[in-house]
């Protein structure tokens, strides 16, 4: 099972999305900084940081370079989630794996679109009753 670390500040969202990964067969974690993020990762093992820019103590872009610059998995992937779409570039070039914005995507799609660029199917094949 994957294991993912879900970095939002606002805690619906990070309800929301949790939910809705787990629900999709990921272990999740919540963090409310990039801090915490950086804790649960250690702790856990963690797969995939999905991960918002503007937080408290440590954002987006300060824990997508602490990742990258040595100490942890280097096959960790990254994705931004954020409507800052002028950071892409940013996010991309300190090491981030993906950029999606929060706005274009209801938390379903935001499942599949994350599936899609790990390389993973985006909806479970269904199992037939007959």
């Amino acid at each position: 099972m994957l294991k993912i670390v879900i970095v939002e500040d606002d805690p619906m969202i990070s309800e929301i999305f949790q939910r809705k990964f787990s629900e999709s067969g990921f272990e999740v974690f919540l963090a409310g900084d990039g801090k915490q993020a950086l804790e649960v990762i250690k702790t856990h093992g963690i797969n995939i940081v999905l991960s918002d820019l503007i937080m408290p103590e440590m954002g987006g872009f300060e824990l997508t370079k602490t990742l990258r610059s040595g100490g942890y998995d280097p096959n960790i992937k990254i994705i931004i989630i954020s409507n800052l779409i002028d950071s892409l570039e940013n996010a991309i070039e300190l090491g981030a794996n993906g950029f999606l914005a929060k706005s274009a995507y209801t938390p379903t799609e935001m499942v599949g679109k994350v599936k899609e660029l790990l390389g993973m199917p985006a909806q479970e094949p269904q199992v037939s009753q007959e």
